[in-house]
């Protein structure tokens, strides 16, 4: 399996692919992360991997006409894995030649293994445009009697 740093390294050679980068119409958008030149992929933390959220969140982000976020809309299975996720396509950077498209951008939530005091994310590419996310679920917090 792919890390997060080892993940990040692929996705930012990616990126500078524009082939992947396909014309968007209003009603499909462009698959594929052709034109993300800067993203950290919104591994488990905080609020989201503590609440236990698995599931899905689908992302459409709509560029402007400098290629930056005009819209970001994500559909989650969980509220705190939409909010994960809108933060980090909210701080990404996209290539000007996509400037005015429309894209989407899934990701998959699992927690597997044994319970930890850290996600000790592990990060997965599946082309053309989802990511897969598996993260040790945490530990039970026990209180004192």
């Amino acid at each position: 399996m792919l890390t997060l740093p080892r993940l990040l390294l692929i996705a930012h050679i990616t990126a500078g692919m524009a082939a992947m980068c396909q014309t968007s119409t209003a009603a499909k958008p462009a698959e594929g992360i052709g034109c993300v030149t800067d993203m950290e992929v919104p591994a488990y933390r905080g609020v989201a991997w503590h609440a236990t959220a698995v599931g899905t969140a689908n992302a459409t982000i709509l560029l402007d006409s400098r290629a930056r976020p005009r819209s970001i809309d994500v559909q989650a299975s969980h509220p705190a894995l939409a909010d994960l996720v809108k933060r980090s396509l909210t701080a990404s950077t996209f290539a000007a030649s996509c400037a005015g498209q429309t894209l989407a951008i899934n990701f998959v939530y699992r927690l597997a293994g044994d319970p930890d005091s850290e996600p000790r994310n592990e990060v997965r590419w599946q082309a053309p445009n989802t990511f897969e996310i598996t993260a040790r679920p945490p530990l039970a917090i026990r209180a004192n009697p």
